[in-house]
């Protein structure tokens, strides 16, 4: 990508960080998260997360589907982009959301009677940095997490984003 492209890229995620359009977001955050596992090689598909083909029997358990798959050193782990506000460095999933996760997790290993542990890693792009930098959060994390209530009464996990140069990583061409 050559460096106009970079800096569209950048102006892009500036403004949906300003938008209330979640797909908006969505798309920023998968289309850096393609570049960086692009970038470093890792073997990787998108998921579809179109609703028509979505599993029937993950929709009557409620599960939801992260954006890729990725098979690292041998080892297959499900990465979800997320661009969000991460106020005060911190990053939040309502537990309803969190549920839908760990429902997904279960799905694969029961339905398609995977016999590994297949994390769930959240590959988190702050506001704040524009989509040029993220952090890895374990789904477990999460799960254990500092529970709280949201502006909008909804409970909700949170972790910090402190502390985690080893997990930090830079999205550039």
């Amino acid at each position: 990508m050559n460096s106009q492209n970079e800096k569209l890229r950048v102006l892009q995620a500036v403004f949906a960080a300003r938008s209330s359009n979640n797909e908006w977001k969505k798309r920023i955050g998968e289309y850096a998260a393609s570049i960086w596992l692009n970038q470093k090689s890792w073997d990787h598909f998108p998921i579809n997360a179109e609703i028509y083909d979505k599993p029937e029997s993950l929709t009557i358990i409620g599960g939801k589907r992260p954006d890729f798959c990725a098979n690292i050193n041998g080892e297959i782990i499900y990465l979800d982009a997320k661009f969000h506000a991460c106020l005060e460095d911190e990053f939040y999933l309502e537990e309803f959301e969190i549920g839908q996760y760990v429902k997904w997790r279960d799905w694969v290993v029961d339905e398609l009677n995977d016999n590994g542990e297949r994390d769930v890693i959240f590959m988190v792009f702050p506001h704040k940095d524009k989509a040029t930098r993220f952090a890895f959060v374990h789904l477990d994390e999460l799960i254990y997490g500092q529970s709280f209530t949201t502006s909008d009464g909804k409970p909700a996990r949170k972790v910090s984003l402190h502390d985690r140069d080893d997990l930090t990583f830079k999205v550039e061409q």
